[in-house]
């Protein structure tokens, strides 16, 4: 079906590397990206034809949308095929038998006319996993969430959840890494909470009421993200690992809005009117008008789901997995580094170009510490 002539064959993929390093060098590896046309997808293969990696890039947008991949590598290095059907075992096998890795990045946080989530997030990583085992392929790594449970708010974040304990029945050589909420140009984190729902000069975010304990977030920049995937196509030892990608800090959930909102309306005089504008509501309200909007926007891709609102509510913490230090990400960007760049496009003009040395950075939550001196 596919024409994979030119991908070099796996027994002569394990060479040694070629080059000095960089995107004429030859890395001696081959992988494919399954998601690479997506938003982590991008950093991704960027930093893989960095390196000189041979890549298999399947995808299902049109054309017009992947020309600007071709640059990203050395001639020839990039093999942008058409994939158009997940559902499709013999197109998926070609895909995955010459390479040494496969990395699966497709996701979806809401139904679409051609895939339910079931099937994006769990029938086809475990189908995948299942083949790449199969063919031999190395390793395999799946990229997940750090918020999923079986008992999340979000159903995207419960299928994955069970598509990760599928993957390790399957295979459990597989590698699962699961990063925070991640912000970088063009995400749907840090814009979203800009771009928050208001009314009558409001901004609302949301609150958890039903619960004593903030919504914690720690959120991870896309560079180190996409630096510790292709590290860990690489990496020795990490078969059977599960990672956990979070970012250096944690902030309770207003503190991280209220700090993004001062990047944004960053005119002389505002700090006390944003402070009076910012009011905390039911993370329901807002999902619920994701739901409206969603359903508005049938047609096309939606800007708010009511996963989307859950996945960013959600509380993150630190499980003691494996993380970014382990990937080979020993430090990772800041959030006064990385998050002016994200916003700085929704800025009036006249203050557009300010840097965010005046703007105070939002306090690290610390967890409560019990009085061991308190009386029984």
């Amino acid at each position: 079906m596919y024409n994979l002539k030119f991908v070099r064959n796996r027994s002569l993929a394990r060479m040694v590397e070629k080059g000095l390093g960089g995107r004429s060098s030859d890395s001696g590896v081959t992988v494919t990206v399954f998601g690479s046309s997506g938003w982590i997808g991008r950093n991704v293969m960027n930093k893989l034809g960095r390196e000189g990696t041979q890549t298999v890039a399947p995808y299902r947008r049109a054309d017009s949308h992947m020309v600007h991949y071709k640059v990203m590598a050395d001639l020839g290095q990039f093999n942008l095929i058409e994939f158009w059907d997940i559902r499709d075992e013999e197109a998926t096998r070609e895909c995955v038998k010459r390479s040494d890795v496969v990395v699966n990045l497709i996701g979806r946080d809401y139904n679409t006319s051609n895939f339910s989530m079931q099937e994006v997030l769990v029938d086809f990583p475990v189908h995948l996993a299942k083949i790449c085992k199969d063919e031999g392929v190395d390793r395999f790594i799946h990229v997940s969430a750090c918020a999923a449970s079986h008992q999340a708010e979000a159903e995207s974040l419960r299928l994955k959840a069970f598509a990760d304990a599928r993957i390790r029945e399957v295979d459990p050589r597989s590698v699962i890494i699961r990063p925070a909420k991640v912000y970088g140009w063009a995400d749907y984190y840090f814009r979203m909470l800009a771009w928050s729902p208001g009314f009558a000069g409001l901004k609302f975010i949301g609150k958890n009421f039903n619960s004593d304990q903030p919504i914690i977030k720690m959120p991870v920049s896309i560079a180190d993200v996409s630096q510790a995937i292709v590290n860990a196509c690489r990496l020795p030892h990490l078969a059977g690992k599960t990672f956990d990608l979070l970012g250096p800090e944690s902030y309770e959930m207003r503190e991280l809005a209220m700090y993004i909102m001062r990047l944004v309306y960053n005119e002389p005089g505002s700090e006390e009117e944003l402070e009076n504008c910012l009011k905390e509501v039911p993370v329901s309200f807002i999902r619920n008008y994701a739901k409206i909007m969603c359903k508005l926007s049938w047609k096309f891709s939606p800007r708010w789901t009511p996963d989307r609102i859950d996945m960013i509510y959600a509380t993150e913490t630190d499980q003691g997995l494996p993380g970014l230090k382990e990937l080979g990400i020993s430090h990772p960007t800041t959030l006064e580094k990385g998050a002016l760049d994200v916003v700085r496009p929704m800025r009036k003009w006249d203050y557009h170009h300010q840097p965010a040395d005046e703007t105070p950075l939002p306090k690290k939550y610390t967890p409560a510490q019990p009085d061991i001196l308190a009386p029984l």
